[in-house]
């Protein structure tokens, strides 16, 4: 007879079943009898919990899914990855490489990628590119930054095909052809600016020909908000970076592994998208949530902000971080141009970015040795309706085109064609 090989021939072959269940008075036998239960028990116990275990992993992986679905069916949110770093300095800029997904509710997903400038362009363009090129650092917003617009539809992108056609081109041998890399993030406004060109000025030189800053319309409002600068009396000093429980989470969520973690899920499950939405605005995000109108028209802007003025600290602060550019830009000798896109009119500005697209901001950037072209504010916006994202108040690609063309058309002295122009010959 062969060896027992499952639990009951184990015990079967052990004990003796008639003194077990009859109550033998054999010591030996009582002995083995209580052992077999002992066992006998440990294994039911071993294979009841087997089963809850499984039926505990079951319902979780139900209850799982029954979220997932009921949250795409009550709350659908738009795929939108992450690509914000927070850098040291306190300045968050986009991702330094690799790729995120973004869509809204009205358009098709977008992929953007991104380099080791910060910038929207992927990294083999940049090592591509001819040594004798002339580059051009691009600063902006999301405008500029080109959200929810493929990478051709921007206007940078058209500015650029534009600007090296034939017909655009030095007639002399030497011309040399002209690349954009759009550094714009999401939120920028002129502190960031600033602060970008302050913390990146020893690389610039060698990178890039000249900074192309564009101007959108609450860049001065956004500035007087950062807290990436301190404005004493002595002047402008760069604020420490400050640590609070969001930047925490930032930080954390910049972990290698938990970034890749973080971005797998975002883009793939509804229920992660509206936890984070409720983190971020304590509401999931709704179509049509945001006006379908040009910023001179939107029925959001509150009429009370319109008409404050702005203050005589805010006009320092912002005369102060113009200076500063100016600074940066002289110290390491690159030329910089400020344009502003033209997408609201003055109407629909906020005290502080009116004086500042307006004649006073203009007067600053002249003090300060800084050419620009913010004749576009004449007959902003510059795009109707048609040329905006439903739903979401970004410039389409239809917004990006008109955007583009004014900046080419325009016939001030000097204007942004005028400029690359000449900084690339």
């Amino acid at each position: 007879m062969g060896l027992p090989e499952s639990p009951q021939e184990i015990l079967a072959s052990t004990i003796d079943h008639h003194h077990c269940l009859n109550g033998g008075i054999d010591r030996l036998h009582t002995g083995v009898c209580g052992c077999s239960v002992y066992l006998f028990d440990l294994l039911t116990v071993k294979k009841n919990l087997k089963s809850k275990i499984r039926s505990a992993g079951l319902i979780t992986i139900i209850t799982i899914l029954f979220t997932e679905v009921a949250s795409r069916f009550l709350f659908p949110q738009p795929i939108s990855g992450s690509w914000q770093i927070l850098q040291k300095s306190g300045l968050v800029t986009n991702r330094g490489e690799g790729k995120a997904l973004h869509s809204h509710f009205s358009t098709p997903t977008i992929e953007y990628k991104f380099d080791k400038f910060f910038s929207r362009i992927h990294s083999e363009r940049i090592n591509s590119l001819p040594e004798t090129s002339c580059k051009i650092l691009v600063l902006g917003d999301s405008f500029t930054f080109g959200w929810l617009v493929s990478d051709k539809e921007l206007f940078i992108n058209k500015l650029e095909v534009s600007l090296n056609s034939p017909h655009k081109q030095p007639s002399t041998s030497r011309a040399r052809s002209i690349h954009f890399i759009n550094v714009a993030k999401g939120g920028w406004g002129l502190a960031d600016f600033s602060a970008y060109i302050d913390d990146y000025k020893e690389i610039i030189p060698s990178s890039f020909d000249a900074i192309a800053i564009f101007v959108n319309s609450d860049d001065a409002n956004r500035a007087v908000k950062s807290d990436l600068y301190i404005h004493a009396k002595k002047g402008l000093i760069r604020a420490p970076a400050t640590a609070d429980t969001q930047k925490f989470v930032k930080e954390i969520i910049q972990n290698s592994i938990i970034n890749n973690l973080y971005q797998f899920l975002l883009e793939r499950y509804n229920i992660v998208r509206l936890i984070r939405s409720l983190a971020l605005y304590k509401t999931p995000l709704r179509a049509n949530t945001i006006s379908s109108q040009p910023l001179s028209s939107s029925d959001s802007i509150h009429a009370e902000w319109l008409q404050s003025d702005s203050s005589k600290e805010e006009k320092s602060l912002i005369n102060s971080l113009i200076k500063k550019i100016s600074v940066n830009a002289k110290s390491i000798g690159i030329p910089v141009f400020f344009t502003y896109i033209g997408s609201a009119s003055p109407k629909s500005l906020h005290g502080i970015n009116r004086e500042y697209i307006g004649q006073w901001g203009s007067d600053q950037l002249r003090l300060h040795d800084i050419p620009h072209d913010f004749s576009l504010i004449s007959n902003a916006p510059v795009y109707d309706s048609r040329g905006v994202i439903k739903g979401d108040g970004h410039p389409n690609d239809i917004g990006h085109s008109e955007i583009s063309r004014s900046i080419l058309e325009s016939t001030n002295a000097p204007n942004f064609s005028s400029f690359v122009t000449s900084t690339c010959e």
